[in-house]
Parts: C-alpha cells; sequence; structure tokens
C-alpha cells in the first residue's frame, strides 16, 4: 500500500513539476516575444497635393502599411485635419493588429514649425500652434497611452532626417537637402540632424528679382515690398499656371487653372494629383520641343539653380540631396537646374560637388516624420 502510494505521489508531483515548467516556459517565451517585437512608428506626411501616410520600423526605414489621399485644399483646412487624424487612427489600428507596441506619431507639415513642434505659419493650411498635435491626441487613438509621442515637424526637415538616415545623405556628414514639389524648400543638415535656426524657419528660399504667378503671389505675410518665395515661380503649379498663361496646350486639351489661395495656386490640386500631373505634361510637352513649355521649364530651372547655387555658396555642403515629386521627376528641369547652379558656384573647387536624387524617393517624407516621433531621434 505504501509503495501504491509513493509512486502516486511521485507521478503527481512530476505531473505538477511538467505543469510548472511548460507554464513558465510559456511566460518567458511570451515575454521574449513581446520584447523582442519592434516598436513601431507612424508617420504622416502632408502635402499640397497628397497626404502620405506609413508605418515606419525605425531600425531600418521600411514603410509597410502605406496610404495615400488628396489633400484637395479647397475642402478647407478643418476638413484635411480631419482626413489627416483620420489616417493616423487607421495606421495606428494596423499597428495594433500586428501586435507590436506603437512608439509614437509624427506628422510633416508644409508650414513653418518651431523647434517645439508648434505651427508659425498658415501658408497652405491654418493649422497654427499645437492645433494639429491636440487634434490627434483628442481622437483617443492613438493617444490612449498618454505618454505616446507626437510631434510636429517642417515636412522637409523629416524628409531630410531619413535622408540623413537611411537615404542619399548617410555617407555625407554636411549635406543640403532641397525638396521640390507643390512646394519649395530646403535643410541643412549636420552630422545627421537637420538644422531648425533659432525659430525654426530656417527653410525658406526666395525669388529676388522674379515675378510670381498670379496676383499678389509673394513671400508671407504678403507685403508688396517682399520678393516671392521660390515656389511660386519655379515649384509644379507655378510651371502649371505660367504655360496655361502663356497659352501653352498639352495632347487632351488645356492644363487646368488654378486660383490663388495663401500664397500658392490651389484650383487644381484635386483627387489623383491633377497639378502633380499637369506639372509632368508640361516637363513632357518640354521634352517634345514645345516652345513655350520650353521657355517655362528653362526659366524655372534657372531659378531653381539660382537658389541651389545660393545655398551652396553660403552653406559649403558635401552634397546636394534633392527630393519632392517634381525634384525626382528628372529631364531638362531638373538638368538646367543643376546646370545653372554649378555656374553660378563662385569656388571652382565646389561645382562639381555631389548633386544627387533623394535615396529614399517619395516615401523620405513618411519616413522622416516617423523618425522624428522616435525618442531616440526626435527632439
Amino acid at each position: 500500500m505504501s509503495r501504491t502510494r509513493s509512486a502516486s505521489d511521485t507521478a503527481a508531483n512530476a505531473a505538477a513539476n511538467t505543469a510548472a515548467n511548460t507554464a513558465a516556459n510559456t511566460a518567458a517565451n511570451t515575454a521574449a516575444n513581446t520584447a523582442a517585437a519592434p516598436q513601431l512608428l507612424v508617420g504622416v506626411d502632408v502635402g499640397g497635393t497628397k497626404i502620405a501616410g506609413g508605418v515606419v520600423d525605425p531600425r531600418t526605414g521600411t514603410v509597410r502599411h502605406r496610404v495615400t489621399v488628396p489633400t484637395d485644399l479647397r475642402r478647407g483646412s478643418d476638413a484635411v485635419l480631419l482626413t489627416t487624424v483620420a489616417l493616423i487612427r487607421q495606421l495606428a489600428d494596423a499597428v495594433a493588429d500586428e501586435g507590436c507596441p506603437l512608439g509614437g506619431v509624427g506628422v510633416g507639415v508644409p508650414e513653418l514649425v518651431s523647434p517645439a513642434g508648434d505651427i508659425t505659419s498658415d501658408h497652405l493650411l491654418a493649422w497654427r500652434g499645437d492645433e494639429l498635435s491636440a487634434a490627434i491626441a483628442a481622437d483617443g487613438r492613438p493617444a490612449a497611452r498618454t505618454d505616446l509621442p507626437v510631434r510636429i515637424e517642417s515636412d522637409v526637415r523629416a524628409a531630410a532626417l531619413a535622408e540623413a538616415r537611411f537615404g542619399a545623405g548617410r555617407e555625407h556628414d554636411v549635406f543640403v537637402y532641397v525638396t521640390i514639389g507643390t512646394g519649395i524648400s530646403f535643410s541643412l543638415v549636420q552630422h545627421g540632424v537637420p538644422y531648425a535656426g533659432a525659430r525654426g524657419n530656417a527653410l525658406l528660399l526666395l525669388a529676388p528679382g522674379a515675378k510670381p504667378t498670379g496676383p499678389d503671389v509673394v513671400g508671407r505675410p504678403g507685403a508688396s515690398d517682399q520678393p516671392p518665395l521660390l515656389e511660386t515661380v519655379a515649384a509644379g503649379p507655378a510651371l502649371v499656371e505660367r504655360f496655361r498663361v502663356a497659352g501653352g496646350q498639352v495632347a487632351g486639351g488645356e492644363v487646368a487653372g488654378g486660383e490663388v489661395a495663401g500664397g500658392q495656386v490651389v484650383g487644381s490640386q484635386v483627387a489623383g494629383g491633377r497639378v502633380e500631373r499637369d506639372a509632368r505634361m508640361v516637363l513632357n510637352a518640354a521634352a517634345a520641343g514645345d516652345p513655350v513649355a520650353v521657355t517655362v521649364v528653362r526659366d524655372a530651372g534657372d531659378a531653381l539653380g539660382d537658389a541651389i547655387a545660393l545655398l551652396v555658396n553660403a552653406l559649403d555642403p558635401e552634397a546636394v540631396v534633392v527630393g519632392g515629386g517634381l525634384g525626382l521627376a528628372g529631364g531638362a528641369y531638373l538638368a538646367g537646374a543643376v546646370d545653372r547652379a554649378r555656374r553660378m558656384i563662385w569656388a571652382p573647387e565646389t561645382r562639381a560637388l555631389p548633386i544627387v536624387p533623394a535615396g529614399l524617393g517619395v516615401h523620405a517624407g513618411v519616413v522622416g516624420a516617423a523618425l522624428a516621433a522616435d525618442a531616440e531621434h526626435g527632439r
């Protein structure tokens, strides 16, 4: 009888130990898997033509769950704000569905942004101060965690940060990033960090002596004695408007016109990126030899080249990295700008500096916005 009880006790103890070990191993594996799960970031790039977003792994710069929706500025700033918040919610839900921790949300905007993350201009979007970050927090998701970083950054500095970390700027300690699309702006990057300036305004490019496109399209705050922003002369909407005003036509009819709002031609910024499409049509017309398009593209390229040369002469970077939809389009526009810049660079040993396309292409803004929210890389 005692032997039977002893054997029974031994079996029971063995079973209990096995169960305990299994539970412990399961808990350890779960903890290990949780610790190994990458902390993902949501990055959103708000542009004049479209809003792009994605889930970014800050270790590699990989973007997944990419989403792009039209900005359509004609709807007004409040509507664009709601669209932006809804896109962030969609991406945060995608992170939750993966079972990965969300490390932060970053948004790049086409406005002046202070070092503290407050929007200080309303050139395209009337999102002053912390209105955008407050709207993200008020949404409840992803801000259920009160400690979740939400970073608002200038779109050009966000893209420059991404290029410094994962793109064409990785090999350079000092480079200038120039983005050309609906607008044109720049960022100086030193040792991987975009320079914001004392107030966050170190990104503006002007075109002294140039006549801007449209009525009263000048640099903020709009005084008549201020030179125009370079984008009103050489960005995508300016190409379209100058071509249209000069009577230019492309296959399929006349390019769309536009109205001026906040210093920008916005009438043709509709679903599908109409202004971006029309700008490429102008570039294609120039490539085909259309005399009006050739003149428009040449003049815009010269203005951009002068600005690049000004940056190089003043800042002496190792390289210039060019991004944005129009900047990556290539062709006579960019080639003319690069040629003009090299002729306008004063120091002979500097004229051959690399002027290269963004390594991350059009995804630099999304990746950089996410990195700006990363506790390790954000400010």
